[in-house]
């Protein structure tokens, strides 16, 4: 076998069985996708008694292998909900892998690719909370210091509970597995399709490298899944990377012209030739949250996001204002019924109270194994973030990231909660704060 061929799976499991340390381990090998120079897999991790995900690297060359730990420690600092979790690295001489959150659910370029041939497009609402929370990932990531370098579709995941609607994943993964060769002068780390300008050219990556992958990725989520250049997607790299220097881009609403002029404007910023003219994620968040704000009615009830079951989500870590909802869809029960909105007196003159002293009206109510928060007022609230305790010291938060309109309820299980609670551990006391309003203390009836 030559060093550039990959193992077959069978060769791979036994490679890696033959190592103590993944023996001790792990229990199980399920093939969940393959590359040149790396595996993905599902497996039991005794370690932590959980499934995870392990992307396995064969071959590695020197150079690749100084860099794997290097890259694996930034990834190790990204914290996110709209990031998966890197949580350990296992050098091993040529053979190496890193241990990760399991993510279920398809990734966004398959996504892409069966909904453009159903001829089926995502909601508009939908695609904007995917874009916003997209743009948070890149928040944490360049506030952390750290660059993506290979910003795809098929680095995103849509984990199939829909909550948090979008994870990216394989931060460094590029410059762990080593520069491709594009031209007799100039090397390329990530995908040549996806290259900002100043990288097609050679250039090191930088945030706003990712900000141009980022819009790329966005106009082919919102033009159903074509590219703004007029070039085939399997144009040679020379190609790719010379339309991304030098074709200019098409504008959204060419391809689709029912989205808001505001999107196109924000798209066509990131698709500038020049990193200095492009937005900052950031900026990104704020024009994106603005828009899914203008667009927000009682569609975020959708019938077809009415699963039973829990909702399972990540510690929240960023800016209060970054929202993102549910391309899938999470537990979620109208109760607009059995709380109902007094009308106001008609004799009484109109008061504007200021958004953040307006009351939440949020009430909790204690499940078995979760907390459930109900959105009593007459207003609707995005990421509400919630707090735990007991009798000690110790706090557990979660945050329900997307909008509740009024009526509306979700349940957070209580292993969405960081740090997970103890087993039987019960809460006494909740706090419930939103991105936007005043946060509300509840003592939980036992």
């Amino acid at each position: 076998m030559s060093p550039e061929s990959p193992p077959s799976r069978d060769a791979l499991h036994n490679l890696c069985l033959a190592d103590p340390l993944w023996t001790e381990r792990y229990q199980g090998w399920t093939e969940l996708g393959r590359g040149g120079s790396a595996h993905v897999v599902r497996t039991f991790s005794r370690a932590t008694d959980e499934d995870v995900a392990l992307k396995i690297f064969h071959h590695l060359t020197a150079e690749d292998a100084r860099r794997f730990q290097q890259e694996v420690r930034s990834a190790q600092r990204l914290t996110s909900p709209y990031i998966v979790r890197t949580y350990s690295a296992f050098p091993r001489g040529s053979l190496a892998w890193i241990e990760m959150e399991l993510v279920d659910g398809p990734d966004l370029r398959g996504e892409l690719e069966r909904r453009a041939a159903e001829g089926r497009p995502v909601d508009l609402d939908q695609r904007l909370d995917l874009a916003r929370a997209l743009a948070a990932a890149l928040i944490a990531a360049h506030e952390a210091g750290v660059v993506h370098r290979d910003v795809k579709p098929a680095n995103v995941l849509l984990p199939a509970g829909g909550r948090p609607v979008a994870k990216l994943g394989d931060f460094g993964i590029s410059r762990i597995l080593g520069a491709t060769r594009v031209t007799a002068t100039g090397l390329l780390t990530g995908t040549p399709q996806f290259a900002a300008p100043e990288v097609a050219a050679g250039e090191a990556a930088r945030p706003a490298s990712d900000v141009y992958s980022l819009a790329l990725t966005l106009f082919l989520v919102f033009s159903g899944n074509r590219f703004p250049f007029p070039v085939e997607d399997d144009a040679s790299a020379a190609q790719w990377l010379r339309t991304h220097r030098e074709e200019p881009a098409w504008l959204l609403r060419r391809l689709s012209p029912a989205v808001p002029a505001a999107l196109e404007s924000l798209v066509d910023a990131g698709l500038a030739k020049d990193p200095e003219d492009r937005p900052a994620a950031a900026e990104g968040v704020e024009r994106l949250t603005a828009l899914r704000a203008q667009t927000r009615t009682a569609s975020l009830r959708l019938p077809a996001l009415r699963s039973r079951h829990r909702l399972r989500v990540a510690a929240a870590v960023l800016a209060p204002a970054l929202a993102a909802g549910g391309l899938y869809g999470a537990y979620r029960a109208g109760r607009a019924a059995s709380t109902p909105t007094p009308s106001p007196s008609p004799s009484a003159p109109p008061v504007s109270v200021p958004a953040a002293e307006r009351p939440s009206l949020l009430q909790a109510s204690l499940q078995p194994d979760a907390i459930a928060v109900l959105n009593a007022g007459r207003e609707a609230v995005v990421d509400v973030r919630v707090t735990l305790s007991g009798d000690g010291a110790q706090t557990y938060v979660a945050t329900a990231p997307g909008g509740l309109v009024p009526g509306e309820e979700v349940v957070l299980a209580f292993d969405s909660f960081r740090p997970v609670p103890p087993r039987d551990w019960r809460p006494r006391r909740v706090e419930m704060a939103p991105a936007s309003g005043i946060a509300q203390s509840v003592d939980l009836l036992q």
